[in-house]
């Protein structure tokens, strides 16, 4: 297989730059000039300017003796207060005089850091008095870190604000400030490092990973994230035209669950998707609630997978045990299942690709039939719809 780098030299694809103002983002390529071996070659990852900002202001140094950043990872809670705290320039708290917490001895290598956010009020700890400094972060724990280390202002508590929904209103401040990383697809997702870099990039800079180099005409072609071409041919034995509408490509996984049989399958692939600084809230039966909101508006989301597994095998993980439908992918036929109530829920278009198994396309059905007057970010579902064509039939299966 040709080395990454030398791929990078034949594939640079155009992109679109949106500032803090604006609502949705493009990214598509690589940026070559961030190719950086010692940071782990994270010159392909969604946030790289983010990251190479953090190793520039000294704010992270990398993982271990490697120097690796590692941006895909999750991150612990010790390790995203000691970093939030330096980028809001607490270099060099105090030593502890005592324990902070019963899990975090006051000569730890982050007890200063923890002690320092204890003093703030910016962290108080588990119900059981803990800190956990173990645990990966979660969007809701790092949104109350973020939104208090930066002393963002905050809402009056909802009715739907209680206790059980504590962190709605850290949420939002971040949604509103356009603070919230794009890839952050749900309200108890773990944070990875890059995600955690994008958003302090932006609350310290008031730019985003989207808006590099802007004064610089001859990378003005360059794109932000994963590259395109290299994650679904290389890696998923796929190619494809893109969307040619501001989108965000990243690296997706699904757990599909049959309540009725108890089986689930784990797939990882990648997703385009348009992204809106607005809060989706679907109404349920019964009533609103926060459970079933997420975060940003993917108004336009297209997922795809490649599995070892047979389509007969991947149909049995599915609730619907019928096909609805059949598209072609690239001349290949598809039988398609759509998952869901309520026009709410997502078309499995599974392939079959003989010994390799299959390939995996889910449009996620979102409203996006929406009034463009109100709702002037969001994109049109004619548009979304005619995308999904374009890709369907310039789709490539590499041999």
């Amino acid at each position: 297989m040709w080395s990454r780098k030398i791929l990078l030299a034949f594939v640079i694809i155009p992109s679109i730059f949106v500032g803090l103002a604006g609502t949705v983002y493009a990214t598509t390529g690589c940026n070559a000039v961030g190719w950086d071996e010692p940071h782990g070659l994270i010159g392909c990852d969604l946030y790289y300017p983010a990251v190479s900002w953090l190793y520039k202001e000294k704010i992270a140094s990398g993982d271990g003796d490697s120097g690796k950043f590692h941006a895909e990872r999750h991150i612990n809670r010790a390790e995203f207060t000691k970093i939030v705290l330096l980028a809001n320039g607490i270099a060099d708290p105090s030593p502890c005089k005592s324990d902070p917490f019963p899990d975090v001895p006051k000569d730890a290598w982050f007890a200063r850091y923890v002690c320092a956010a204890k003093d703030r009020g910016i962290i108080s700890g588990f119900p059981d008095g803990t800190f956990k400094p173990d645990i990966d972060v979660n969007f809701p724990n790092g949104s109350k870190i973020l939104v208090k280390t930066f002393s963002l202002p905050t809402q009056p508590k909802t009715e739907f604000n209680d206790e059980q929904y504590w962190y709605l209103s850290y949420m939002k401040a971040l949604r509103e400030k356009h603070v919230t990383a794009p890839s952050i697809w749900r309200y108890d997702q773990l944070l990875t490092r890059g995600e955690m870099a994008e958003m302090i990039y932006r609350l310290k800079t008031g730019k985003t990973s989207f808006e590099v180099f802007p004064e610089e005409a001859d990378l003005s072609g360059l794109g932000m994230g994963y590259n395109t071409s290299l994650s679904l041919e290389f890696l998923m034995g796929v190619t494809f035209e893109g969307p040619d509408e501001p989108y965000i490509f990243a690296p997706s996984e699904r757990i599909i669950k049959n309540y009725s049989t108890k089986r689930s399958l784990q797939l990882q692939g990648y997703a385009f998707s348009h992204v809106t600084y607005e809060e989706n809230c679907p109404e349920m039966l019964g009533g609103w609630s926060p459970d079933v909101c997420t975060p940003l508006w993917q108004d336009w989301r297209l997922e795809f997978y490649k599995s070892k597994e047979s389509p007969a095998t991947i149909q049995k993980y599915l609730q619907n045990d019928t096909h609805d439908g059949e598209l072609y992918f690239g001349g290949r036929k598809a039988l398609c299942t759509w998952e869901g109530v309520e026009g709410e829920g997502e078309w499995y278009c599974i392939v079959d690709l003989g010994k390799e198994g299959s390939f995996i396309a889910v449009d996620v059905a979102t409203n996006t039939q929406s009034d463009q007057a109100a709702y002037p970010n969001r994109l049109p579902l004619e548009k979304g719809n005619a995308f999904y064509a374009r890709i369907r039939k310039s789709m490539k299966f590499v041999e």
